[in-house]
């Protein structure tokens, strides 16, 4: 099929203006214009490293009020969470208990660009509660669904009111956001603006700077990172998830 198609849509909730003013309200710098916020659960059609088909879930916030007549749309990068379906962003939201990351950490990264007026969309990235093994080793694999999910995005704001893209990420969103514009060139459709990076992460991609990670200075964080960019670059090279 088409990339960035949704093969799936679901409306989840309406924040009232009011709620996201509470919950921006510890937010550095957050401005509130958009009204209430419309947030959609979606599916849509993307590519898996090398080139295979995938689905890759998001979620979608809409503001009932534009920054202005054509506003950029917002591709949002979540960080690390982890490599099981409970991982995942959009599920973790619904049911904010399994979230090791607090509820403001996902409004500041998602809400806060809506709040301001711009349409966003998140995705959970191919792999992460959808069929397969997120590529947590792999720069090209999200960005693909990053690139598609911008694609989804644009089916649901109306052409005379699209102004491009900004794509912002932290940590490892932060390197996405990144590869996302070193990649563009897939998408010649996707008019990116801005990439905001915050504390883009990196991951290792070899089994030498696997062994890097043994060193006594490295910290307990950080060798889960090699443990977890191993363990997804195995599970996809042998299409072995357990």
């Amino acid at each position: 099929g088409t990339r960035g198609q949704i093969v799936a849509c679901a409306p989840l909730q309406t924040i009232p203006e009011a709620e996201v003013r509470q919950r921006l309200a510890t937010v550095p710098g957050a401005i509130v214009a958009s009204g209430d916020v419309r947030v959609y659960l979606v599916a849509y059609r993307t590519a898996r490293e090398p080139l295979a088909d995938a689905i890759s879930s998001a979620l979608i916030y809409l503001p009932t009020k534009t920054l202005e007549a054509r506003a950029p749309m917002v591709l949002a990068a979540h960080g690390t969470t982890g490599l099981s379906d409970v991982c995942t962003p959009s599920r973790m939201i619904q049911t904010p208990a399994t979230s090791f990351l607090a509820g403001d950490y996902w409004d500041a990264l998602y809400l806060a660009w809506a709040a301001r007026g711009m349409p966003v969309i998140a995705p959970d990235y191919a792999g992460l509660g959808t069929e397969g093994v997120h590529g947590y080793d792999s720069w090209l694999d999200p960005a693909r669904s990053a690139l598609d999910g911008a694609r989804a995005l644009a089916s649901f704001v109306p052409a005379d009111r699209q102004d491009g893209f900004i794509v912002s990420g932290h940590s490892q969103g932060g390197g996405i956001a990144l590869s996302t514009a070193a990649y563009a060139n897939e998408a010649p459709d996707v008019k990116l603006r801005a990439v905001v990076a915050l504390a883009p992460g990196y991951r290792i991609s070899s089994l030498t700077e696997a062994i890097a990670f043994t060193n006594s200075k490295v910290t307990p964080v950080l060798r889960t990172v090699a443990a977890m960019s191993i363990v997804s670059g195995y599970a996809n090279l042998t299409s072995d998830a357990s």
